[in-house]
């Protein structure tokens, strides 16, 4: 599931000109704050068209004006121009100790990754009172079990709402099957958190880690989680980092080390 953070993506358009690798985000965000200061649908339309011109490769005012009606018009019609900002979702140890009573190691990433979801959905409406509102296959890619086939999917699925824990229930709409979370606190307090959660590219890892499933450590530098490997303490990233280090300051101490032979001064050395 991937959490878009309008916010920032406004502030890089408005004093870099960036536009985000999905257009449409960035225009949204866009769209947004020029309604938020009482411009009417023609003004907003102008001042996207005049921001693309600027920063959009071959900018096409023709090909684009439908499809920025068509967002502009949306945004109108729901009249809620507030910014979508979401950093971090906090997972409580409570309500972890609940998915680990499932004592099943895959069902478990599933119900994590469903209340990660259910989180996040809270955070963007308000109104949403913990309904997972996500697809079985971006439930599936998120607990890295996208490979499953769809009846085993919902086999997994079924498993969790019909458990005698009670952790989940369907709703009862017709050709409605939305999921929703019956243990999410809705009161934690900070220091209850065990999981915070900002990247969520990969966020099951942060769960595996938890439970000390797999291998799973975080970087000694970053604290990015990677994958166990030797002696590994470093992500890729960090380790170039160190490397590069290492090598300065053995260059340091050699150069450290001819000074003081071409000086012959072995005290101060």
């Amino acid at each position: 599931m991937k959490v878009k953070n309008e916010v920032l993506l406004l502030k890089k358009a408005l004093e870099n000109g960036e536009i985000s690798e999905k257009t449409s985000d960035t225009i949204i965000a866009l769209c947004k704050y020029y309604f938020s200061q009482k411009m009417n649908k023609r003004q907003v339309k102008d001042n996207i068209m005049n921001f693309m011109v600027k920063n959009y490769i071959n900018f096409n005012a023709i090909n684009w004006s439908i499809t920025l009606d068509k967002w502009i018009n949306s945004i109108q019609k729901t009249k809620n121009y507030e910014l979508i900002h979401l950093d971090s979702v906090e997972i409580s140890k409570s309500e972890l100790e609940n998915i680990k009573k499932l004592a099943d190691e895959k069902l478990e990433h599933v119900l994590f990754v469903m209340l990660v979801h259910a989180k996040i959905w809270n955070a963007l409406k308000p109104e949403n009172d913990n309904w997972v509102n996500s697809t079985t296959n971006s439930i599936f890619k998120d607990a890295d079990l996208s490979s499953r086939k769809i009846l085993q999917k919902e086999k997994m699925i079924a498993k969790i709402i019909f458990s005698d824990l009670k952790l989940v229930t369907i709703t009862k709409r017709v050709n409605n099957t939305n999921l929703r979370i019956e243990f999410i606190e809705s009161d934690p307090k900070e220091e209850d958190t065990e999981i915070s959660i900002s990247n969520f590219e990969s966020f099951i890892d942060e769960y595996k880690l938890w439970r000390n499933k797999g291998s799973i450590i975080k970087c000694k530098k970053c604290s990015v989680l990677i994958k166990k490997d030797g002696k590994t303490q470093y992500c890729p990233a960090c380790k170039v980092n160190r490397q590069k280090e290492w090598q300065k300051e053995s260059m340091q101490k050699k150069r450290q080390k001819e000074k003081c032979e071409v000086f012959n001064s072995d005290k101060t050395c």
